[in-house]
This record gives structure tokens, C-alpha cells and sequence, in this order.
């Protein structure tokens, strides 16, 4: 069967513009026409092919750009559109197969290839979020049944620590629907099914395979028609979305501020201690304010070790016990790789507090000792006692008109240029 386009896009643009009335039976019996050929030795025994002929240059969705070259946005349009198979590097197509072999279901999968490379539906275990890199550890399964008990659709999506929505150029990002594995709408079909926050929906991957006979694609393919069942499909998405889905979402995220917290603690003590150790304070000021914001790091440290422990023993998602257990082990592995002690991950004794001010003045008097003995080698001892005092007041100074970033970076610099 062949169709021309020209000749269809011709006839209906001369019934719009009231030139000459054609019926849709007029179109499509002037642009089809059919023909029969031997099969070729080298198809299978049985294929279904379509070949795009003459496309216009604006189509660029078809040719990746203007490189005819490069299918690759076509390849990432087919990957999640087309019911094709899963990608062999991702672990866990197999249980997915086998849920849908328990519930003596078929995915509909077929063999499409572009210039001879075979499409795949491109999921993966490592994705992209606003808080980093993070994992799929398994899958999840849930399926929906009528009042009748019979399935109208079933669904997985992969597990992970939540951290924060996927990124946007994760081409697996959301919860996609799909009938007969052909996807309805994009990615972002469902979105509207999180009505406590739509963004939920950028936290997962996953798919919904919409069963019922009931629910009937309409023309577009972009949603189902409006019926019976597609209202009491959609009751039961809303349901689990926002009384399961919403709270693993959020709890990840909670988890994962509560993980940064605490090592943001942990920098700050090392940070802290080092600054001790090499008599960076060179103000009494700057030391009081930099324990002040030690001492509430502590805080927020402790309130995140809280939160965590009271979540671990029974938070309102299924998976914050598991997230936990995964998350947790990153700040031992954080504190290994700096190779720190106990001190590190405590908030510093009041012994520890009385050692560092009885050095810290010591350290930081021989600094600027050294700094003015350089500059101003033949100043007298009054002369220099004067010059350090004043050394000393223009640091402060700094320190109270400019924010901390900005303050050492200038201290520093005259401290470069008074060596």
C-alpha cells in the first residue's frame, strides 16, 4: 500500500480553501494505491515494514538535526514509544517478564530496527538527580484490580534512594502509560495522577500497562477516551500515587537532607580542626563565630540522627528502612576516605576547646610577628607591637564588611603580599 502525501495534502487544502469539496473517501481513494511483489528471500517469514520516502527538511525529529546521519533523537522517540524490548544491560528486565508471566500477561514486543540497529527501550540503573548520581537497586511491583477482581492494569518502577527528582535529560525520567506496550502520551501523562505535588512524577521510572479491554487509546494516542473504566482506572492511579508513591518520594528526600547534614557536620569539624592546627584564626572574632557555626552544625547533625533512627524502626514509606541502610553507610565511607577520628564525627570536648584557645593566640601572635618582622624588618619593638595591633584591626575589619568567602580570600592575599 502506498500513500501520497503531496496528493493527500493537496485535496484537503483545496477543501479548506472551499476550491472543490472531497470527501474522506475521495482522499483516501486518490492518494492509496496497491501493488503486489514476490517476497524477497531475504525477509523473514512474516514482517510488517514501513518505508518514509521523499521526507521534508523541517521533519528534523526524524533525522536527529540536520545530520541525516544521526537517528539518535528518532532512536530515543522509538526507544520509549514502540513496544519493543528492554535493553540488555538493564538487571532487572527479568522480573519484570516474570511478574507478567504470574499474571498470565504478555508485553507485546517487537523487533524494529533503524539502518539495521535494533530499538530498545533504554532503561538503566544509573541515573542523573538535582542531588547527584543515584541507583536502581530493584523493582516494584503493584498491580489494579476491578471491583469484579479482574486486572485492568499493572505497574513497576525502580527502586532507589530518592535523593531528588531525575534529571530532565534522563530520557527514562517518569511513569509512563502504556496499552499493549505502546506508550499513551509521553512521559508526562500521568503527572496529573500526583495531585498532591505533579512533580512526583520526576522522581521515578517506570511503566503502567493499561489491561482492560475497556480502555481505548483514542485517535492521538495521547490518553484513553472518556468511559467507565477509564474513571475507575484513574481512581485507583490517584490512590496509590499519592497514599504510596508521594511518601517514598518525600521520605528519600528527607533522608537525603538528613545525610547531608550530617556530613556537612563533619566537614566543618575537619575544616575546624585544621584551621587550629595551621593557626588560621587570626582573630578572636572570627574563632568565636567560627565555633558558633560549628556548634549549630552539631545541632542539625543530631536532629538529622534522630530523624533517621526514629525512620529507620517505621516510616510511612515501604522502602525508608532500606533507603536508610544504603544512605547511612556513605558517611562511614566519607569519614574512611578523609581518614578521620573520632573527633571528626564529635563535636570537640571542653578539653579539646581549652587546648585550642590556649594555642590559637600563640599561633596566630607568631603570624603576625612574621608578616611584620618581613614588611618592616628595621622597626623598633614598639613600632612593630604597633604595627601588629593595627594588622590585627584591619583583618577584623575585613572580616565584619565582607561575607566569609570574600574575607579570607582578601586576608590571604595580603598575607601573600606581605611574605
Amino acid at each position: 500500500m502506498t500513500c501520497d502525501a503531496l496528493k493527500m495534502r493537496k485535496m484537503i487544502n483545496e477543501a479548506n480553501t472551499k476550491v472543490q469539496k472531497h470527501s474522506a473517501n475521495d482522499v483516501l481513494n486518490a492518494m492509496i494505491e496497491f501493488s503486489t511483489r514476490p517476497v524477497d528471500k531475504k525477509d523473514p517469514e512474516h514482517f510488517f515494514r514501513v518505508e518514509l520516502i521523499d521526507i521534508n527538511d523541517e521533519n528534523e525529529e526524524l533525522f536527529g538535526g540536520n545530520d541525516e546521519n544521526n537517528h539518535e533523537q528518532l532512536t530515543n522517540y522509538l526507544s520509549f514509544v514502540a513496544p519493543v524490548p528492554y535493553q540488555g544491560n538493564f538487571i532487572y528486565r527479568s522480573e519484570i517478564y516474570d511478574h507478567a508471566r504470574k499474571l498470565n500477561v504478555r508485553i507485546d514486543e517487537y523487533n524494529i530496527k533503524i539502518n539495521g540497529a535494533q530499538i530498545f527501550k533504554k532503561y538503566k540503573t544509573h541515573l542523573k538527580t538535582g542531588n547527584g548520581p543515584d541507583d536502581v537497586f530493584g523493582v516494584e511491583f503493584y498491580d489494579f484490580f476491578a471491583a469484579d477482581e479482574s486486572l485492568i492494569g499493572w505497574m513497576w518502577f525502580g527502586k532507589t534512594s530518592f535523593k531528588a527528582a531525575i534529571k530532565e535529560d534522563e530520557i527514562s525520567r517518569g511513569l509512563r502509560l502504556r496499552k499493549e506496550n505502546i506508550q499513551i502520551g509521553d512521559n508526562d501523562t500521568l503527572r496529573d495522577m500526583f495531585t498532591r505535588e505533579k512533580r512526583g512524577n520526576n522522581y521515578f521510572i517506570g511503566e503502567i500497562f493499561a489491561m482492560s479491554r475497556e480502555l481505548i487509546p483514542n485517535s492521538q494516542r495521547a490518553y484513553f477516551n472518556e468511559n467507565p473504566a477509564r474513571i475507575d482506572f484513574e481512581h485507583k492511579l490517584k490512590d496509590y500515587f499519592n497514599n504510596t508513591l508521594y511518601y517514598i518520594y518525600r521520605e528519600g528526600s528527607d533522608i537525603n537532607s538528613s545525610i547531608k547534614k550530617i556530613n556537612s557536620y563533619h566537614d566543618k569539624v575537619s575544616e575546624f580542626e585544621m584551621k587550629v592546627a595551621q593557626g588560621g584564626f587570626l582573630t578572636t572574632e572570627e574563632r568565636e563565630r567560627e565555633e558558633h557555626d560549628l556548634k549549630a552544625k552539631e545541632q542539625e547533625a543530631e536532629k538529622a540522627r534522630k530523624y533517621l533512627e526514629k525512620k529507620r524502626e517505621g516510616g510511612l514509606s515501604i522502602f525508608t528502612p532500606q533507603i536508610i541502610e544504603r544512605r547511612t553507610k556513605e558517611i562511614g565511607t566519607i569519614n574512611d576516605s578523609k581518614k578521620t577520628d573520632k573527633s571528626s564525627v564529635e563535636p570537640p570536648k571542653e578539653s579539646d576547646d581549652r587546648s585550642y584557645a590556649e594555642s590559637e593566640p600563640t599561633t596566630n601572635k607568631s603570624q603576625k610577628k612574621f608578616l611584620v618582622d618581613t614588611m618592616f624588618p628595621r622597626a623598633s619593638r614598639s613600632e612593630r607591637k604597633l604595627l601588629s595591633e593595627t594588622l590585627d584591626k584591619i583583618f577584623a575589619i575585613i572580616q565584619k564588611s565582607t561575607d566569609k568567602k570574600t574575607s579570607e580570600k582578601l586576608i590571604n592575599k595580603i598575607k601573600e603580599e606581605l611574605k
